[in-house]
This record gives C-alpha cells, structure tokens and sequence, in this order.
C-alpha cells in the first residue's frame, strides 16, 4: 500500500526584498505573451521569484523542509481586489492584471505577517 504523507515547509528563506508601488508591480508583471498575476495575502501584494532547484537548494528543501526565495516584491494593499487596473499613458491603454487571493495560506499568512514586521 502507498503511504501519503504531508511534510510542510517549515521555514522561508527571502534572499532579497522591494517593497515598492503597485504600479510598477503591475508594469513589472507584463511580458510578451501577458500579464502574469501578482498575489494578495493580509494587506499585503507580491510576487515572487523560487530560487533554481539546484542541487544545494533541492537538498535544504528536502532535507529541512526548507524553500528559498530569490526575491520578493511587494506594496502595501489593504483590501483583495481580484484585479487592478493600470492606465499607461504611454501605451494609451489600460493594462489589467489578475490578482491571487492567498489569505487562505498558512505560508503565504506567515511571509505577509514577515514583510508587515520588517519592512512594509
């Protein structure tokens, strides 16, 4: 019998941290093929970059339950919008950009409450 078995993160590692806009969030999201969604969690919108599975990164997440984050960007957002709208005057259009409720996360709760405490 196949035994299934949960093992939760137990620790984030932020490597480098921005606080910023949401306007250059959302500018910072566009890419040749779309807008890639920005996440939303206790006041708090981001996104992050996962740091390469490489073989050191690999063996601390399996070893010690422990991921690692390149980088994460993030503004102060009191209230979940499911989108936001930005009007760029330079490209005489409104850019639209799906955001990710989050607030349901344990992980995602504990890196806002992180980001509220050092730094946002």
């Amino acid at each position: 019998m196949i035994e299934v078995k949960e093992e939760p993160i137990k620790e984030i590692v932020i490597h480098y941290k921005v606080e910023d806009n949401i306007e250059n969030l959302i500018i910072s999201r566009i890419t040749p093929t779309g807008v890639l969604p920005l996440f939303w969690c206790d006041g708090i919108v981001y996104y992050f970059s996962s740091a390469p599975l490489q073989d050191e990164v690999l063996s601390d997440y399996i070893k010690n339950n422990r991921v690692h984050w390149t980088e994460i960007h993030y503004a102060k957002m009191s209230n979940y919008q499911p989108t936001i709208t930005l009007n760029d005057d330079i490209l005489n259009n409104q850019i639209k950009v799906r955001v990710i409720d989050l607030s349901n996360s344990e992980l995602h709760k504990a890196v806002a409450a992180w980001l509220k405490k050092n730094g946002a």
